[in-house]
């Protein structure tokens, strides 16, 4: 007998046994729970004492009639059907020619390892380098302002979000994004990833984890080749059938585009090709970093400190009714880093960062304002594109160049004033204490005033004690490429798929990993 027991609680600061829990709550001897499994876990830090919550599905064995009764009569349980399984892909029904995929990212790297299981042998194309030689490409920018626009924070193998906090959450109900966390615990990934609320794998641990991804697409027989930059599309009669890349042609009478949402160059190409593309909404603003003591406090009271809480995060969002745009805090890293994000020449955009533990003295977010087509001054399908780069152009150029940052206290960005004296931060290569008000647009600006002033009244001391960092202009891609919503083809060129961020259709590496699977799910479809 399968049975699932939902929202159990018990106090964060409290060893428990599960089962001894379970046959409290159900009434039932040890002898008879053959099996446990968290399918759910949770922190309640709602009240002044803070809660794990977790859901459970056990197999149970020898139970009685009247004790069945009696079971499902108990709070949050009910009888499990099944246990969940993931689909199994099926095998290509015929002949589709040579098989591209451009980017290791999470998108790339999911329908491959999808197409892999349906028989499909692609080749992968990636143009920036392989993990770890990425991490020191990556290192020297920060270190030295060195920057690589091929090896970088946006450019190489595991995607932009290889230098991040490594978040796993996602609002899609795609039932593989299971599937996704499964191979990522096979990968390497801890198997708590598969029920926590808010799982993050952190940076540190995602490099190992995307080297156990690469392990098993080669395994495969598939071939990657790093340090190659897709170019130009061969089109005949209406059709894919090649393209040019940094390493000369190659046939692909069908190429999964899985660029990211950096990949400016190749937005260009597609332009000029005459994809089928339009501008999409993202958000612009500022990282906003505090002291991690801060923000426990803020979040746990008393409990702050507790060893078994770790770092406190954040999500905060106002709705400035002046403007009618949505200002919230995005891409929360407790215990992390601000970063360099940038993969272009003289261009500064900052990321955040945490690594496993989330063990740094600060946690920063970036606080952003949504905007849209009517605010880039063009319907150019690359408007948003040539707004992101102006924006970054002119903090490079208020930092002082070297990739150094403009940074400025919350409460002088308020008031307007460059103010006075060291200012703390993580941010590497270098900050400039500046007046960020010289570069943020004032339809982006006065609403982010109104919103961190409303952001105050939630967490007493946001303004006071943060520091502001510019800019966070990447949150998403500012392009959609128009597909297909049967077989994710695009729409004025058969063979051509464009998946996961850089298509505009995802964000983050659950659905832009779940965004491959179903495009490489529908790859023979008509």
């Amino acid at each position: 007998m399968r049975l699932t027991i939902a929202s159990l609680r018990y106090p964060a600061d409290q060893e428990v046994d599960l089962v001894d829990m379970v046959c409290t709550h159900i009434n039932l001897n040890h002898d008879k729970i053959k099996d446990i499994r968290i399918i759910r876990k949770s922190l309640d830090a709602r009240k002044k004492e803070i809660f794990w919550v977790v859901s459970l599905e056990i197999t149970a064995e020898g139970i009685s009639r009247a004790e069945v009764k009696n079971i499902l009569s108990c709070r949050g349980v009910s009888l499990s059907l099944h246990w969940p399984t993931c689909t199994t892909a099926q095998p290509v029904r015929k002949g589709g020619g040579k098989v591209v995929i451009a980017g290791c990212g999470p998108a790339g790297v999911f329908a491959a390892l999808t197409l892999i299981k349906r028989g499909v042998k692609p080749v992968i194309l990636e143009r920036g380098s392989e993990v770890e030689k990425r991490v020191s490409d990556v290192e020297k920018f920060w270190k030295d302002g060195l920057l690589n626009e091929e090896s970088n924070v946006q450019f190489g193998e595991g995607g932009a979000g290889t230098f991040s906090d490594g978040k796993l959450t996602t609002r899609i109900k795609d039932e593989r994004k299971n599937q996704v966390l499964q191979a990522l615990v096979e990968a390497g990934a801890p198997e708590e990833i598969t029920y926590l609320n808010r799982p993050h794998l952190g940076s540190d641990q995602l490099i190992s984890i995307v080297k156990g991804l690469r392990e098993r697409i080669l395994q495969s027989g598939v071939e990657i080749r790093f340090n190659t930059r897709l170019i130009d599309l061969i089109v005949e009669k209406g059709r894919l059938r090649g393209i040019e890349t940094s390493d000369g042609m190659m046939d692909a009478e069908n190429l999964f585009l899985a660029i990211g949402h950096s990949s400016r160059d190749t937005y260009e190409m597609l332009h000029k090709r005459g994809i089928a593309m339009t501008p999409k909404a993202f958000a612009v603003g500022l990282r906003i970093e505090h002291p991690q003591k801060y923000i426990n406090l803020s979040q746990y009271g008393t409990r702050a400190f507790h060893p078994r809480l770790g770092s406190a995060d954040y999500f905060l969002t106002y709705k400035d009714k002046k403007s009618e745009r949505g200002v919230y805090t995005f891409c929360m890293c407790p215990g992390g880093c601000v970063i360099a994000g940038s993969s272009e020449k003289e261009t500064v955009t900052t990321n955040g960062m945490s690594n496993s533990l989330r063990s740094s003295p600060f946690g920063n977010s970036a606080v952003v304002v949504t905007v849209g087509a009517g605010d880039f001054g063009s319907d150019h399908p690359l408007a948003g594109v040539y707004f992101q780069r102006e924006l970054e152009r002119k903090a490079y150029t208020l930092g002082g160049g070297r990739y150094c940052a403009p940074a400025q206290r919350a409460s002088d960005f308020l008031q307007g004033v460059a103010g006075g004296g060291i200012i703390q931060c993580t941010y590497r290569p270098g900050i400039k204490n500046c007046n960020l008000q010289e570069i943020v647009p004032s339809f982006i600006l006065e609403p982010l005033k109104r919103g961190l002033l409303h952001f105050e009244k939630k967490m007493k001391g946001f303004i006071q004690e943060g520091v502001l960092i510019s800019l966070e202009t990447r949150t998403s891609s500012p392009v959609r490429l128009i597909r297909e919503e049967k077989n994710y083809h695009s729409v004025n060129l058969p063979g051509l798929i464009p998946v996961g961020e850089g298509s505009g259709y995802s964000g983050g590496i659950v659905s832009s990993a779940v965004d491959g699977i179903r495009s490489a799910e529908r790859f023979d479809i008509d």
